[in-house]
């Protein structure tokens, strides 16, 4: 009994396999016959029988060998059944390949966007680049998916997406999406398709990427808009990245992103937090690494929405108004900060004001002595041209209250007063 015991450690030991996965004479005699007969009958029944089998992974190759080579490996359909119906296949990773071959276009993008330029009626005046498209394949089907702006018959506020697809060797328009074009209301004029047109997959999901720049009419403001188009569904995703138009001049010393577009802003996307889908984390990443994208200081957003504000309401303040609204600003404020950091201010018993140029606006803050407040009580656009421009070139008190602003237009001089206390303007 002793030496039984001693002799079970040692198999144990050193022959662990044909304790645990031992095969049955008669699971080996079935796996001798189903190899001599070699066909899908007997692999099925084997598989079936002897699932934890140590021989099923041979069984099943030999099974599955049989079939995929004998599938027609041009019919995208067709590798596409196979691994819905055999999902565990030792050729899953191979058939997951061929479909992804056999659903890709042999189309460049240089093709596919010539094909759409043929078939889409652009305005004369529209902008440039106005087309951008992709070939795109599915289900032994081949499609271009383009995007276009500035169509003669397509409204400001929209874009087209279009779906072209091609029977018998005929490129077709197959589907047109009208989507909107601009994100922050109706001051954006100017559109161009942005970056190249491409195709995108995320989780296993084909998408097409394209961006596009919105310019406001007086070209100081811009928007970036990145999106995914899905195909199947026709949804739209995006994500939006507003701001100031900091393009520097073609060739000046700054020109350095050679991307055509500079914006100082903010993405409210960026901004939402939460939990996110793949699609937006997609198009975030997209704005994040996007060098032609700057991120505004609070300081600098501060000063801008003032700047905003103060316009709003003061639209006549350069030619008739007879009375200003003014906006008190936090310290935290970039025009606040610039107040403070300027060594020249004329002075009242009342209040401090300094003139200065901040963010392309000429601008005039005051600070209050009586209520210790920051006080923006001027703002215009920033003279291009100091020799044909008007051009703010001074202010003084005269008495407690009031301000002169003193003008220069060529050889000619004007000047406005502005009563700090009630507000009001004299010309």
């Amino acid at each position: 009994m002793k030496r039984f015991l001693v002799l079970t450690a040692l198999l144990l030991m050193f022959c662990p396999c044909y304790i645990i996965k031992g095969q049955t004479k008669s699971e080996t005699r079935q796996y001798n016959s189903t190899l001599k007969k070699g066909t899908l009958k007997a692999y099925d029944k084997f598989l079936t029988k002897y699932k934890n089998s140590v021989y099923y992974p041979e069984i099943l190759y030999k099974r599955d060998s049989i079939i995929y080579n004998t599938l027609n490996l041009n019919d995208v359909v067709s590798v596409m059944q196979f691994t819905e119906d055999h999902p565990d296949s030792p050729f899953i990773n191979e058939a997951d390949l061929l479909i992804e071959r056999l659903n890709t276009s042999m189309l460049t993008d240089e093709q596919a966007t010539s094909i759409m330029e043929s078939m889409v009626p652009l305005a004369a005046d529209a902008p440039s680049p106005q087309v951008g498209a992709v070939g795109f394949r599915k289900l032994n089907t081949d499609y271009i998916l383009g995007v276009s702006v500035g169509e003669a018959d397509c409204p400001l506020s929209q874009y087209k997406l279009y779906i072209i697809k091609q029977s018998d060797d005929i490129w077709q328009t197959d589907t047109v999406l009208f989507k909107s074009k601009y994100i922050f209301g109706g001051k954006m004029n100017r559109s161009a398709i942005i970056d190249s047109v491409r195709l995108v997959s995320i989780d296993k999901h084909k998408f097409v990427s394209f961006s596009y720049i919105n310019k406001s009419n007086d070209g100081r403001t811009m928007e970036y808009i990145t999106n995914l188009f899905d195909p199947e569904s026709h949804n739209v995703y995006s994500a939006t990245f507003y701001g100031n138009n900091i393009t520097p001049a073609k060739g000046g010393r700054n020109d350095t992103l050679h991307t055509g577009y500079a914006i100082e802003g903010q993405s409210p996307d960026a901004m939402a937090g939460g939990l996110i889908s793949p699609e937006t984390a997609f198009l975030l990443n997209i704005l994040s690494s996007n060098p032609a994208l700057v991120q505004i200081s609070e300081e600098n957003a501060l000063a801008d929405e003032s700047a905003d504000w103060w316009y709003s309401k003061n639209p006549k303040a350069e030619t008739s108004a007879r009375s200003l609204t003014f906006g008190v600003i936090t310290k935290e404020n970039g025009i606040a900060k610039r107040y403070v950091a300027e060594k020249s201010k004329e002075k009242s018993r009342t209040y401090n004001a300094a003139l200065f140029n901040h963010r392309g606006n000429t601008m005039i803050c005051a600070y209050s002595k009586q209520s210790r407040e920051f006080i923006l009580v001027w703002c215009e656009p920033q003279a291009k041209n100091k020799n044909r421009d008007k051009l703010l070139n001074t202010i003084y008190f005269e008495g407690d209250n009031t301000l002169v602003l003193f003008y220069y237009q060529g050889n000619k001089t004007f000047k406005i007063r502005v009563n700090l206390a009630n507000k009001t303007v004299t010309r």
